[in-house]
């Protein structure tokens, strides 16, 4: 009988130990696949299936394994320390000599055994290669080109891309979907880059704000996409698309075939010309992860700064570098702050509390270039002749939606309003194209907006991106029964949200901008409320600071944009008292 325990103890940790050697030989073959795509790709693998998950990138696997190879341990010991007490000879001397050399052999067997099961499973994901007809190992390096098969693809890893996953998962239909994705992380909530990313205390960082938690839902973390199938291609871009044979070439020289394809890569933060200094090191733009670390970096050992641009990207980080203590000079063009959406009487209320904060507004003003010294930026010239020094210069003047490679697509004149054009189901169209093969999503998709007569808009808003993404993801997989697209246009922002902030600044905006009159009511202390009336209709609220229930009802104003007595409404004393009056006409 202590031989059968002795035994079966040193068999789990030859069988543990068996274990890790071939998930770390697993792992490695799959870091080098597409599946993962950490940093380096395969060339010549043609893979008929989803490729399995690392086995040692589970935490869970990880406690499981250490924890049988602490028990074999134990029961090792007490075995031991019991046939010591129990004065068992027979374990001394040459007999226990044999015992255990019989021991090891049944052992080294039946590890052999079970790398020799383990070795179809690594082997299963490696074909034929289309280029040389050889037999290829997913470990070996070889010079063919990958290829990659699936029902759906996603080109774009952005808010959109996550919130379209979290729909297909949520259709059983997982395994079906490929992302790809340029940057080097998973999708995640961007609308924190320029918010609670920037804090000096305790900043938002990733993992915390992948997606779908801005929407109520999971983390979406590589666990996650692992255990629900979705094969995701980070680090990687789209070069060439032949849509007409629904296929992608990526700059890692892989080949991806697809039923469906969705574009989702979203706009590109407008950059000054390298020859204004716009490319110089301390210049900064911030549209993804990597571009929000480095100025955040940078914001520590800064000692002045100066943000170009009076839009949401200029502001939050204008209101970032505020309480850092920079005193940010803001520089733009317009006579205020959010020109596209506020009158001057609104900006002014908000300027005023940046401007208490330490900020500086250059209004109506433009940018000269930017001044270099030592070979970086050390401040910028505006017209004038005036230099504003300057160790960061931070640029939000804009976004780009650069269609590349999908410029077969049908698209829409350059900002009116730029981007794919697509349909209300989000399928786009062009020649050759298959019809409902390809679709377009978030801030790059230019839709019918039906609350505004179905006028082709775009949105570059997480809103946006959240709801065309599940919108789209029903049409794709059920085309025969998608409905039009149904969305109320909605933009906010929040700042000074830090710790120890007096003055916390939250505003939300729902429905149209158009119109020919702005009435606004309130004292900003802390509430203000904005109504865009068109012939006697509100087609627009804004609201500051309002609750959650006062958020609600702008929003369903909005939505059903009632006839108001207008000089009733100029003649609210409060904002309480105007939103009563707006939701009783």
């Amino acid at each position: 009988f202590r031989k059968k325990i002795l035994l079966l103890c040193l068999r789990i940790s030859a069988m543990t130990s068996a274990y890790l050697e071939g998930a770390r030989e697993e792992d490695k073959s799959l870091k080098k696949r597409p599946s993962l795509l950490q940093d380096t790709h395969p060339k010549g693998l043609t893979y008929s299936a989803a490729p399995p998950t690392p086995l040692l990138s589970s935490l869970t696997t990880k406690v499981y394994i250490g924890t049988l190879r602490t028990m074999a341990v134990f029961m090792a010991g007490a075995v031991s320390a019991t046939a010591t007490t129990m004065g068992m000879r027979s374990m001394c001397g040459p007999h226990r000599s044999a015992s255990l050399s019989s021991s090891r052999k049944v052992l080294f067997a039946f590890a052999q055994r079970d790398a020799s099961l383990r070795t179809p499973r690594r082997r299963a994901m490696a074909t034929t290669s289309a280029s040389t007809g050889e037999s290829t190992d997913t470990t070996a390096e070889t010079t063919s080109t990958t290829s990659l098969a699936k029902k759906i693809v996603v080109v774009g890893g952005g808010n959109s891309a996550g919130y379209f996953a979290r729909a297909v998962v949520a259709a059983g239909r997982g395994a079906d979907l490929c992302i790809v994705a340029g940057e080097n992380v998973l999708p995640y909530e961007r609308p924190a880059l320029s918010k609670a990313f920037l804090h000096k205390e305790s900043p938002a960082r990733l993992p915390g704000f992948h997606t779908s938690v801005g929407g109520g839902g999971e983390r979406q973390t590589q666990e996650w996409y692992d255990a629900n199938g979705v094969e995701v291609m980070l680090s990687t871009r789209v070069t060439g698309a032949d849509l007409a044979n629904k296929t992608l070439t990526t700059d890692t020289g892989a080949h991806i075939t697809y039923d469906k394809l969705v574009v989702a890569t979203g706009c590109s933060a407008l950059k000054l010309p390298a020859a204004m200094g716009g490319a110089l090191p301390g210049v900064h733009y911030v549209r993804d992860n990597a571009d929000a670390l480095a100025l955040y970096d940078a914001m520590g050992s800064a000692k002045k700064a100066v943000v170009i641009g009076g839009g949401y990207i200029g502001l939050e980080c204008a209101a970032s570098l505020a309480t850092w203590g920079l005193n940010p000079n803001v520089v733009l063009m317009e006579p205020h702050t959010m020109a596209r959406l506020w009158t001057p009487e609104i900006a002014a209320k908000y300027e005023a509390v940046y401007e208490s904060k330490g900020t500086v507004f250059h209004r109506a003003t433009k940018v000269v270039k930017i001044v270099e010294k030592d070979g970086k930026a050390c401040g910028v010239e505006i017209e004038g002749g005036v230099v504003l020094e300057a160790d960061i210069v931070v640029v939000g003047v804009g976004a780009g939606v650069p269609t590349a490679p999908f410029d077969i697509l049908d698209t829409t004149p350059e900002k009116f309003p730029g981007g794919i054009k697509v349909d209300a189901t989000f399928a786009a169209s062009g020649s050759g194209v298959e019809p409902q093969s390809v679709y377009a999503i978030g801030d790059i998709a230019a839709f019918p907006l039906s609350s505004d007569g179905d006028k082709l808009v775009r949105m570059e808003h997480v809103a946006h991106a959240r709801a065309s993404a599940t919108h789209a993801a029903a049409a794709v997989m059920d085309s025969a029964n998608a409905a039009a697209y149904q969305y109320l246009p909605f933009f906010y922002s929040r700042v000074f949200e830090h710790g120890g902030s007096e003055r916390k600044v939250s505003w939300v905006f729902y429905g149209l901008q158009g119109g020919n009159e702005v009435v606004v009511v309130g004292d900003f202390a802390p509430k203000l409320g904005a109504f865009w009336v068109d012939g006697g209709k509100v087609v627009g609220l804004m609201l500051e600071s309002g609750s959650n229930e006062e958020n609600a009802a702008v929003a369903a104003a909005a939505a059903a944009q009632p006839s108001v007595d207008v000089a009733a409404l100029k003649a609210c004393a409060t904002v309480e008292e105007a939103l009563a009056l707006v939701a009783s006409a």
